[in-house]
């Protein structure tokens, strides 16, 4: 899901809150995919980034402002649906692995897929460490019966591409459209986060992949 605004915006209310410096949107593509305590980390200046108890309040405001509007922006990237119709219809399962909060990613995910049946919803959780730890990743396989090369895993930012690597499992970035996956330096083309999903379709079109499943991972 495309949800940069919503957190990008309730971050920027956070800094605005205690008069500090905001960023634009296009900066916060760089400053999201590694979950809420780095992602205000590295949005607060240097000398507050290194007080952990201010981190740890900033940390609890985001959560505050990003609980109450998870999803006034949020969308789903063009062409997910279409993507999400054909992996049913070849009777794929779906998962999601988010460093989103839990109980926020199961709310985004109901609302932007509503009866999609993704199958586990996970995000972050207490006491399993975050992406691009592939401990969760593995975690999902094994809930789906499969072996970790048997899972498609599809993301936005590179933290994914380094859970699906670590994991032993495909990102469909191994392609030649991985040089339109975003990095921390450059802000991705338009149509590069439609286009990396899309082609993962044709990845598993072979009806001899049946036993393969594909699990979306987002921020």
């Amino acid at each position: 899901v495309d949800s940069l605004a919503d957190i990008g915006e309730s971050m920027n209310e956070v800094l605005r809150e205690k008069g500090l410096p905001e960023h634009s949107l296009g900066d916060y593509r760089a400053l999201v995919g590694d979950g809420v305590t780095m992602l205000t980390r590295r949005a607060l200046p240097q000398a507050w980034a290194a007080d952990e108890a201010l981190v740890a309040g900033c940390v609890a405001r985001m959560r505050q402002v990003y609980g109450a509007r998870p999803c006034l922006k949020t969308r789903a990237y063009p062409g997910v649906d279409r993507l999400l119709d054909g992996l049913q219809a070849r009777g794929l399962a779906l998962a999601v692995l988010s460093n989103k909060p839990h109980d926020l990613t199961v709310r985004v995910v109901a609302q932007v897929f509503p009866g999609r049946p993704f199958s586990p919803v996970f995000g972050e959780r207490a006491g399993v460490p975050r992406k691009p730890d592939p401990t969760s990743a593995i975690e999902v396989a094994a809930l789906l019966g499969l072996a970790p090369a048997e899972v498609l895993y599809v993301g936005d930012t590179p933290t994914d591409m380094r859970t699906a690597r670590a994991a032993g499992q495909s990102p469909p970035s191994s392609s030649s459209r991985s040089s339109s996956i975003p990095t921390r330096s450059s802000s991705p083309p338009a149509t590069a986060r439609a286009s990396m999903p899309l082609s993962s379709l044709t990845l598993t079109s072979d009806p001899r992949s049946r036993s393969k499943d594909t699990y979306t991972a987002e921020r």
